[in-house]
């Protein structure tokens, strides 16, 4: 099993927000099935299918990062974090929290890497990326896309590149 971070469209109507699920690999099935334990046992529209999430109603954070920077979410469609956040910077947040739970390092939401900050007035806000920046993420969003399968060069990069561990807490952000 393991923590899966992205986004839920079975909230509300054309919002993706952002969603912590439990994947687990299932050996008869010979697939990934995801769980969103937050809905078990309560009263919402999530219950007929909390066990087993439809992929038409979750999306990883690889997978919203990739279809914000190719334009494919429908006009109406919006991207959100629970901080605040729209869009590709929603995607990035995510990003970086599902890149950690897959190298098992299932760390709190309420921190994050610090490379993509900059203090205006007191408060750390997301910056906005650079090229170079995009292109990177890009990459790892890609890996990230078949992480079974890459798992050795996600490893890799997340243990040689330090700004992905490099955390700063909640209290200091915004």
């Amino acid at each position: 099993a393991r923590v899966r971070v992205g986004f839920a469209k079975y909230h509300e109507k054309n919002i993706y927000d952002d969603q912590w699920n439990v994947e687990y690999y299932d050996l008869e099935q010979k697939r990934w099935i995801m769980v969103d334990v937050t809905s078990l046992g309560s009263e919402n529209k999530v219950k007929d299918y909390a066990l087993d999430i439809p992929k038409n109603q979750f999306i990883t954070a690889a997978e919203a990062w990739k279809n914000i920077r190719s334009n494919k979410f429908k006009e109406k469609e919006k991207i959100v974090d629970t901080g605040g956040y729209e869009g590709i910077k929603a995607a990035w947040l995510q990003l970086m929290n599902d890149f950690s739970c897959l190298m098992n390092n299932e760390r709190s939401f309420l921190f994050q890497p610090s490379y993509m900050y900059e203090c205006k007035d007191n408060y750390y806000y997301i910056r906005d990326f650079t090229d170079k920046e995009l292109i990177e993420l890009d990459e790892l969003a890609d890996l990230m896309l078949e992480n079974d399968n890459n798992l050795d060069k996600l490893y890799k990069l997340y243990n040689s590149e330090t700004k992905y561990r490099k955390l700063l807490g909640l209290s200091t952000w915004n």
